[in-house]
Parts: C-alpha cells; structure tokens; sequence
C-alpha cells in the first residue's frame, strides 16, 4: 500500500499562520486559508443535465461553495466508443472539507444519483471528480490530486479553462490554458444548447479552443 502524501506548493503555504514551507495541509491550514477547489462533473445517462444539475444542489447541502461555473459540454467518449455522448461541467468552489473527506461526498452523491461502477470508462448517471485543490498534491491508493489524467483530458480542460485558465498545475507547473493548448486528445467537445440540432463537426470542436 503507497504511503498517503499530501503537501502544498511553496506559495500556497507563504504567509499561513503557524505553518512552514513544506508543512502538510491540515484542517487547521484549510479553515485558516480555504483553498479553491475545482471540481468536474459529467452524465451519459438518462437527463444528463438534470443530473449534473441536482449533483450542484447536493454538493450546496453538503456545506461546498460553488464559486464559478462553466457552460455544459457535450463530449464524445473515450476508451469505451459504444456508449452514449456526454455532458460535461466544471465549477469552482470553496470547502472546510480534507480531500479524503470531499472524495466520500463525492462518492454519495454519485450512489444517491444511481451511480454503479460496474464497468471502468463505462456509460455513467453521474460522475463526479476532484480536479485541483488548491495548489495541494495528495497521492494514495484511493485518491490523487491533482487528477491524474487532466492534461490528457479536453472535456475536462475546456470547461476548466472557461472558469480557471490562469489555475496552475501544482505538478505540471503550467496553466490550465497551457495544458489545454498542448492537449493531444482530438475528441470532439463543444458548448451544449438546449434543444440541440446542430450536428457535430470537428471545426466546431477546433473552434472552441481558440476562444
């Protein structure tokens, strides 16, 4: 079993009262100075945008802050092609929560949503993902943060850069508008309109990236 480390960048630590360079992130660092936390949310399945929509509202009664959010993406999948689109958003929050903590919220909205991991980069109800902390980076068995596959991810960095472009890797050392336009992943992703008829081409997707 890894060994949990969590600890934050030089900068995030400066100035915190009772902290030094290099110290792991506590509670006590978390209600001192409550870091932004950005978080993803897709659905494949069912009124996806309901879904994303009552996960919002969950995430409110859970004591989580949503600060900012982006516009709704639909996406074409990866890995698993045989499945449904997908709608995707990012939001910006606040929270008193530790990572583990946020996780096991996470985790119970996506069950109260119907959510059952049968199958990996399968069709889901609800999916929901930790993708910055801050500037804090936590690695176990059952959580890393930053998330592991956000450079590699367009669905995720578009609506990401909408709120966040300036957010910065705590690993990578580079912004998400950075990451978004080093992104080798093609995968078609565009703004999501209600009802929508307009049919997928790939300049539309290209288009998005220049905005």
């Amino acid at each position: 079993m890894r060994p949990c480390r969590l600890r934050m960048a030089r900068h995030f630590t400066r100035g915190m009262r009772g902290f030094r360079r290099g110290d792991c992130l506590t509670r006590h660092a978390i209600l001192i100075n409550m870091p932004r936390i950005y978080l993803g949310l897709g659905s494949n399945l069912g009124d996806r945008a309901r879904h994303i929509r009552n996960a919002m509202t969950s995430l409110i009664r859970a004591g989580i802050r949503i600060t900012r959010q982006s516009s709704l993406y639909v996406t074409e999948p990866l890995e698993m092609l045989n499945q449904p689109w997908f709608l995707n958003c990012a939001v910006e929050a606040e929270t008193h929560l530790m990572p583990r903590e946020l996780l096991a919220v996470l985790r119970s909205i996506e069950a109260a949503a119907g959510r059952r991991r049968l199958m990996r980069s399968g069709p889901r109800v609800l999916d929901l993902d930790i993708l910055l902390f801050g500037r804090a980076v936590f690695d176990s068995r059952w959580l890393e943060i930053p998330h592991p596959r956000i450079a590699e991810r367009r669905f995720v960095l578009l609506p990401l850069c909408e709120i966040a472009p300036a957010a910065r890797h705590p690993k990578l050392h580079r912004t998400v508008r950075q990451l978004l336009a080093a992104a080798k992943d093609n995968s078609l992703v565009r703004r999501w309109s209600f009802p929508s008829t307009q049919p997928f081409r790939r300049e539309d997707s290209k288009a998005e990236v220049s905005r």
